[in-house]
């Protein structure tokens, strides 16, 4: 993967984690609500990888998993985004599809990892 792409999934990353705060707001009004569900969110995009995604990785997972924490929190990020910012959850989403479509290699490295 490139900087720009790197750089682009980071922000979306954080946007994420924003967003899955944002959605624990919206639906709780609990302050430490968000920031259990975020960290939560945060250990586990962290600690579950494929070897080389980069570096090594703290807890091997076949890549089937960890496109699927992938899924979960990208995904939950977006509609928790979208919670509160509709547009900018929009933009989230063509972001993140255009981040998958831009690194065809990274997904095939990944789900050759068993």
């Amino acid at each position: 993967m490139g900087p720009a792409n790197a750089i682009g999934r980071f922000v979306l990353e954080l946007a994420a984690l924003y967003g899955i705060g944002r959605g624990v707001w919206e639906a709780s009004g609990n302050v430490i609500a968000v920031v259990v569900v975020a960290a939560v969110a945060a250990f586990v995009w962290g600690r579950f990888r494929v070897p080389d995604d980069p570096g090594p990785a703290p807890v091997a997972v076949p890549g089937f998993v960890r496109l699927m924490i992938e899924a979960v929190v990208l995904v939950g990020g977006g509609v928790g985004l979208a919670t509160a910012h509709e547009t900018w959850a929009v933009i989230y989403f063509i972001a993140l599809v255009a981040h998958y479509a831009t690194t065809p290699r990274r997904l095939k490295h990944v789900l050759s990892y068993r």
